[in-house]
């Protein structure tokens, strides 16, 4: 505050002098509760966006005793448009000055593993965290109360957010901290005695007469600008100055307030208004208030003018908005932190407690409410327009909320090829941290594939009789959608779930199943494998017979043989002794090498009583194994890439084409055992034994090697295999090309769309006829012994047609 201003004040003399120190506090704390604190709180509803259940009482300022044992110091970054220092001060009774430095978060539960909470606001991305700060000594609670009743109340107007701040578990309070600096630049705070003392002081009426001269009026407005305001008998009761004018030396003076924002019971509602509304103003691009600086845009803006007739009706208050703005940030913190208290409960539901519980929260995240609500809880209205009428007046131009053009990956096809060759260094930021999404569905990706991989394998070691049919079947019984929506709803998952009230889905029940996959998804990151086994295992069996067999160690058929291995038996028979080239070829000697010959045996090769079956159920699990390795390689390798990319490069490194290549330069069709007079030509046997001989790699050696042997022989192809978009079929390709043409001719996307135009030939010998159209006309035709063939081969022809616009990373593979 101005020096000037505080100079002008006098302090309380209400209270009567010569009290001791107690009673001249009791004293000053009755007459702050009658004269400020002037507005009742009225208990409301639980929000519904906090997903919170218990029952909130009203802030009583009779909890004096109350146990506050954590105090933690508040901090934005970056601090642009949010001003520490420089404006709202009070004094001591000596001259002393204390600056407003911000506020601190005081609570009955640590707040510690919380993580920072993150928004966006003016378009930028802020960050709130919490820093310990030592307890203050030397306030009451009632004397905080009535503080934030006085600020976040009676000036603010945040009747609904105050009185849900206590609950009956968790009590957050926010106390304003004044400081100053003594001789030897020791902050000195503020006790709560002079700050009572000051505010009530401030508090009188704004009478301002015009000075005798234009310099002197200009002083006078910069002495009153960005205050607050108050008129308790006014809605809203509080406002901004920004300026202030004078019509004639004798008239009174007119308050100017600047706004961009109007809602409902916004300033200009008032009778005592005059309201301009859709004037230019040209701010300046950096405004200096007492040492504060504000970000501006550099256009014009378009600002609606208010002013204020009746400026004596007014209180000045001694707040000015450094402290308003950042107090309009409490309501999103205590939202936050009281999400992350309730997850305790959920916590206790899946038994188990997160070590960073930022993988929690973002497992809990739909994509709705970043699309919705920019990944910040919805402000209610109420606070929307105190922000309007009390919050800073600075913007930020949109500029300089954006991030660096090469932080952020291409959309469409075109992103795929360059993403593939592209390095995790290019997405770290300045501090050298990996910026990363802010939803749910790249961990639910993630967590698809864990589930799968951890019921495959119980499965495999559990049945061993059954067939890979039967266990296909078995695995999506319990990972279907409807199951795990059940398995959601029993852990009321839904009461977590951060997501647009208003969004429409038919589905909902894939939406709690895709978020019980990101859940599981955020277990393994936050965790390993054998702790997503038994969370898993605790949601899929609750009861506890089931799910002791569930978890049950069980090994495979053949090391159950032979406990200590069965190298014993490679020179007992020839075809055991005839894989030894192949070990020697891949550097592994397996312990239980009867898993590698069974891994290379066709089911043309017939059952065996030395084999025990031949490789159709270990590609079955070698298929999961390969997917979940692959899916977690290509999460961590591109953190800023959607789910539908992820996807994408995993398919390039597992699809059968690709699997075929690595699998004949491993030599490993030679070593096929085939039954007599067959021979294989197709490459997705080929590909079957990578995934087959994965299988016993794990059984016999472990997860390690598994992934030593991807990244050696698999994930490198990544780059070649997505450059050459060669695992995309024909219809996939058109499919881009058709909306690489829609955005670069600026119109709405549209998909092709097959028809069956003819069917001829004999039933056992059909021939169709397939044509494919975009935007209502026949671009091409194929035919082919199916529908499905003919519409593969029509999509083929179409991508030479005149109408598509194709890619240069599509014309490579098309021709």
């Amino acid at each position: 505050m101005n020096k000037e201003v505080l100079s002008e004040v006098s302090f309380c003399p209400e209270y009567q002098p010569g009290l001791k120190e107690e009673d001249k506090l009791t004293s000053i704390r009755e007459i702050f509760k009658s004269k400020l604190c002037t507005r009742q709180t009225k208990p409301t509803p639980v929000d519904p966006l906090i997903p919170f259940n218990a029952h909130h009482d009203i802030l009583d300022i009779s909890t004096g005793g109350l146990s506050l044992s954590h105090c933690y110091l508040i901090n934005i970054s970056p601090t642009t448009n949010y001003q520490t220092t420089g404006l709202t001060s009070v004094r001591d009774e000596s001259g002393h000055h204390y600056q407003f430095k911000g506020f601190l978060l005081l609570s009955n539960v640590g707040l510690d593993h919380i993580p920072q909470l993150v928004m966006k606001q003016y378009n930028i991305d802020y960050t709130i965290s919490l820093k310990p700060h030592p307890l203050p000594t030397f306030y009451k609670v009632e004397d905080i109360v009535l503080l934030m009743q006085f600020i976040f109340v009676d000036l603010l107007n945040l009747f609904d957010w105050f009185n849900k701040l206590v609950s009956k578990d968790f009590k957050l309070f926010f106390m304003p901290r004044f400081e100053c600096k003594d001789r030897k630049d020791n902050l000195i705070p503020a006790s709560m005695c002079n700050i009572m003392e000051s505010l009530i002081s401030f508090y009188k009426p704004l009478s301002l007469p015009r000075p005798a001269s234009v310099t002197k009026e200009m002083g006078v407005s910069r002495q009153y600008s960005n205050c607050i305001i108050h008129n308790s008998n006014k809605s809203p009761s509080s406002i901004r100055v920004d300026s202030i004018n004078w019509h004639s030396r004798d008239s009174e003076a007119i308050l100017v307030h600047l706004c961009h924002f109007v809602p409902d019971s916004h300033i200009t509602s008032s009778p005592d208004t005059v309201t301009s509304t859709g004037r230019h103003h040209r701010p300046h691009k950096h405004k200096q208030q007492e040492g504060t600086r504000y970000a501006c845009s550099r256009k014009h803006t378009r600002e609606t003018v208010v002013e204020l007739q009746s400026s004596s009706s007014y209180h000045f208050t001694g707040i000015f908005t450094d402290c308003t703005q950042l107090a309009l940030l409490c309501p999103q913190l205590s939202s936050h932190l009281l999400f992350h208290l309730s997850l305790v409960d959920l916590e206790a539901g899946i038994n188990y407690k997160f070590k960073d519980r930022s993988f929690l929260e973002l497992a809990l995240t739909h994509t709705s409410f970043i699309t919705q609500y920019n990944g910040s809880r919805p402000l209610p209205n109420e606070i929307l327009i105190s922000l309007s009428n009390c919050g800073t007046r600075a913007h930020v131009s949109a500029a300089t909320g954006k991030a660096p053009p090469s932080k952020r990956p291409k959309s469409g096809i075109e992103g795929l090829t360059e993403a593939a060759e592209t390095s995790r260094e290019k997405y770290k930021d300045d501090e050298g941290d990996v910026i990363l999404p802010r939803d749910n569905e790249r961990l639910e990706f993630l967590g698809d594939a864990v589930i799968e991989f951890l019921c495959s394998i119980q499965l495999y070691l559990m049945f061993p009789s059954f067939t890979d049919s039967h266990l296909v079947i078995f695995r999506k019984a319990l990972i279907c959608n409807q199951n795990l929506a059940t398995v959601a709803k029993r852990i009321h998952l839904e009461k977590y779930l951060l997501m647009d009230v208003n969004f429409k889905n038919a589905d909902i029940n894939h939406i709690y199943a895709n978020t019980l996959e990101a859940l599981i998804g955020a277990v393994y990151k936050d965790s390993d494998i054998n702790t997503s086994s038994i969370v898993l295992a605790t949601l899929l069996f609750p009861e506890e017979d089931l799910r002791g067999i569930w978890l049950s160690e069980y090994k495979d058929q053949l090391q159950v043989d032979s406990t200590d291995g069965d190298r014993h038996m490679v020179n007992e028979y020839p075809i055991l002794n005839s894989f030894n080239k192949l070990e020697e070829s891949i550097g592994v000697r397996f312990t239980n090498i009867r898993l590698l010959a069974r891994a290379f045996t066709h089911p043309s090769y017939g059952c065996t009583d030395l084999l025990i079956g031949d490789y159709q159920r270990m590609e079955f699990l070698g298929d999961a194994i390969l997917q979940f390795l692959t899916s977690d390689y290509v999460y961590d390798t591109f953190p800023l890439h959607h789910e539908g990319h992820l996807s994408t490069f995993r398919t390039a490194i597992v699809h059968n084409k690709q699997l075929a290549e690595v699998s004949v330069e491993l030599g490993f069709p030679q070593h096929l055992l085939l039954g007599k007079d067959q021979t294989v030509t197709n490459f997705k046997v080929h590909a079957d034994l990578i995934e087959s001989f994965i299988t016993a790699l794990y059984l016999d050696k472990g997860m390690e090697h598994v992934l030593m042997f991807c990244k050696v022989c698999l994930f490198p192809k990544l780059a070649s295999s997505a450059k050459g978009l060669k695992f995309l079929d024909s219809k996939t390709r058109l499919q881009h090309a058709v909306v690489y043409t829609c955005k670069k001719e600026k119109t709405p996307i549209e998909f092709p769309i097959y028809r069956v135009l003819s069917k001829e030939g004999s039933v056992s010998n059909p021939i169709f006829t397939v044509g494919v159209y975009f935007r209502g006309r026949r671009i091409a035709t194929g035919t082919g012994g199916s529908s499905q063939n003919a519409g593969m081969n029509a999509a083929e022809k179409g991508l030479d047609s005149r109408y598509i616009i194709v890619p240069n990373c599509l014309k490579t593979t098309s021709n």
